[in-house]
């Protein structure tokens, strides 16, 4: 489902007194294996080869690990649309939707452009000359001061849109020393089945990445710099074609020593394959972006949603870290150590609870750290693994017998077949029904290990117990949807048919009803919304009690099993 979200490229436009110029476009078509004779219509163009140029970079050895993808805008011919077309815009006609046809009033804001099946997203960054550079800080949001040792972007900065420079009227108006007005980093996409949310995601990473090249402009005159360098690869690349039978791509000579063109490189390649990107402008802003829909496989996801989901945390929850080892080795240098402590002592057997006791912090401390981990998808929020929990068979789980999925569990436990597992959960039951006193190979420590590594493969899914009070023989069931339920506010007839259970009738020593005065306390929850650890929290009792006193009235209720909606509509999947 990534190719859905994946950018079909990125591209990078200058405006300048000498004019409007493509400096870099990712990726690109490699000319150089073209020769100058006719061109057989029907032959396919020959990519360029990324992982050499990558090699021969500054960054390679830090970026060693990273796959590289093909820079070929046609990988094959059974290539998307959106690819073909892209392809079929030369560099001139990009100069001019990116750059010559943005006038200054449009400077510093959503640019958004629509060809056929492709979107262009991006933000014209104005540049300003040295005596407006004030202004222009007031304007973009940016309150940072040039000598700042704090980068002004940080993982979780949400920098605000420039507003309109009014003040612009022509290009030379504000043209800085480097000769540059604008530069604008644009993102290309399909248009067709992309979301609003997904649009506005690739517009603020391509304002968070204007917004740091800017900063290192006005720090060191970063820009022009690199403009420099590109201009320089384009005359150089210009002057080979002309005396060779050769063309030489400007882009291609870009990625082995421009920086700026290695970074919007890294850029498009990380987010075709993980959906998230971490890069650092000049090796001083941290720009740090992840898109939503792709990382949690769920096309509808919003950042409201999940914004709610998080928000619901309770402290009877726990935390599944996906990739303990991915989580630490993602964590930058100047990590906090609260952080980093947490990730060290999370475990899914222990709540929030225990873990903030543990840390020696705030329960408020531990949600937000939680809730770090479950955005950029290196967690998830479940319910403490334990022998009375009730685990079944997802139904997006893979049953097949020959995948990588059972030959992974086979490593993991040799002696256990990971088929024979599932099956024993294709019916709802609690885990330590799952364990047999006759059992050689699996006892209760080896058992929480299976369902642990099987809830984060996605293979089992959690169920709750709901419960509804419906006595017999009533028929107008209005008052299940009344959200101020209570026990005055239940019609008489059902009042009288819990006052006729036996466990109603009994009291305590003082003479107190307890058994009923308790029941009036769970009646709020009865309506099929609230799971009984969600009772258990809010009514501060043990389970033991709880179920002890629904047992005694099972009578008027009705019990159900499903999975927690907040967390089964937040990891629905494609």
């Amino acid at each position: 489902m990534g190719s859905v979200m994946d950018p079909l490229g990125i591209f990078f436009a200058i405006t300048g007194t000498k004019g409007n110029k493509l400096l870099f476009r990712y990726p690109f078509e490699n000319t150089e294996s073209r020769k100058t004779r006719g061109i057989n219509p029907y032959s396919l163009i020959v990519t360029e080869d990324v992982q050499n140029n990558r090699s021969n970079s500054p960054d390679s050895s830090a970026d060693s690990k990273r796959s590289s993808r093909s820079s070929s805008l046609v990988e094959d011919v059974g290539a998307p649309s959106g690819t073909q077309r892209l392809r079929s815009l030369t560099d001139k006609t990009l100069e001019h939707i990116f750059a010559y046809n943005i006038k200054p009033a449009l400077y510093n804001q959503k640019f958004e452009v629509k060809i056929d099946d492709i979107l262009f997203v991006g933000h014209p960054m104005q540049v300003p000359a040295n005596g407006n550079r004030q202004s222009w800080r007031a304007n973009s949001g940016d309150k940072s001061t040039a000598d700042s040792s704090q980068p002004p972007l940080t993982p979780t900065s949400n920098a605000p849109p420039s507003t309109r420079d009014t003040n612009s009227s022509t290009n030379s108006a504000n043209v800085s020393q480097s000769g540059t007005s604008m530069f604008h980093v644009v993102f290309a996409l399909r248009a067709e089945d992309i979301t609003a949310f997904i649009v506005e995601s690739y517009h603020r990473l391509s304002l968070k990445l204007a917004l740091a090249v800017s900063h290192e402009e006005e720090r060191c005159q970063y820009l022009a710099v690199n403009v420099k360098s590109l201009n320089g690869s384009a005359e150089f690349a210009e002057n080979i074609s002309a005396n060779a039978l050769v063309k030489t791509s400007p882009y291609s000579m870009a990625l082995e020593k421009n920086p700026l063109a290695i970074l919007l490189q890294r850029v498009y390649d990380d987010l075709v394959r993980d959906g998230t990107t971490s890069v650092r402008v000049n090796d001083w802003v941290q720009v740090n972006f992840c898109l939503l829909p792709r990382i949690h496989r769920n096309l509808d996801l919003s950042e409201a949603a999940l914004t709610e989901h998080v928000m619901k945390m309770r402290p009877y929850h726990g935390l599944l870290l996906l990739d303990e080892q991915d989580v630490t080795n993602d964590l930058p240098i100047d990590s906090s150590s609260t952080l980093v402590r947490f990730i060290r002592i999370v475990s899914p057997l222990s709540n929030f609870q225990q873990l903030a006791m543990e840390a020696g912090v705030t329960l408020k401390q531990i949600f937000s750290m939680a809730g770090h981990l479950i955005y950029w998808a290196k967690a998830r929020l479940i319910f403490p693994v334990c022998e009375t929990n009730v685990y079944a068979l997802s139904s997006d789980a893979s049953t097949k017998v020959l995948s990588d999925t059972v030959d992974e569990f086979a490593r993991r436990f040799s002696d256990l077949s990971l088929l024979e597992i599932l099956s024993d959960f294709s019916m709802p039951q609690p885990m330590r029904d799952m364990i047999s006193p006759f059992s050689e190979n699996i006892d209760t420590g080896k058992l929480t290990q299976i369902v642990i590594w099987c809830l984060r493969k996605e293979l089992l899914m959690q169920l709750h117990t709901f419960v509804y009070l419906v006595p017999q023989d009533v028929q107008d069931l209005h008052y299940l949807q009344n959200e101020s339920l209570n026990w005055l506010s239940l019609p008489y007839a059902i009042r009288d048919t819990i006052n006729a259970i036996p466990a109603a009738a009994a009291i305590t020593e003082d003479g107190q009803p307890s058994e009923l005065v308790f029941f009036m306390k769970i009646i709020p929850y009865l309506r099929g919304r609230t799971h009984l650890e969600e009772m258990m929290f809010n009514l501060n009792v043990k389970r033991s009690q709880l179920t002890t006193v629904l047992d005694k009235f099972r009578e008027v209720l009705v019990t159900t099993v499903y999975e927690d909606p907040n967390i089964q509509n937040f990891h629905k999947t494609l």
